[in-house]
């Protein structure tokens, strides 16, 4: 019984900070993907000039970016000793 305490003691730590990471990569990726979303689904509403679909790809682009970047943060903290 006492090593399955042990056991459970060391490991709750790690999970609260799993736990912890997770809720911060889906804090740092709501709003690049809300952002994304909007400019894809406007981009998507009617005909536009030339110049409004680069500025809309441009957008997605930029919160895509974001998303990535939160992505490649989130496994390096995972994978850190």
């Amino acid at each position: 019984m006492r090593t399955a305490f042990l056991v459970t003691e060391r490991y709750e730590p790690a999970a609260a900070i799993e736990r912890r990471e997770v809720t911060e990569f889906l804090h740092a990726v709501s709003q690049p993907m809300t952002a994304l979303i909007c400019a894809l689904e406007i981009a998507l509403r009617g005909d536009r000039s030339t110049q409004d679909y680069r500025r809309l790809l441009d957008q997605a682009l930029t919160e895509a970016k974001r998303i990535a970047t939160a992505a490649r943060d989130l496994r390096a903290r995972i994978q850190r000793p």
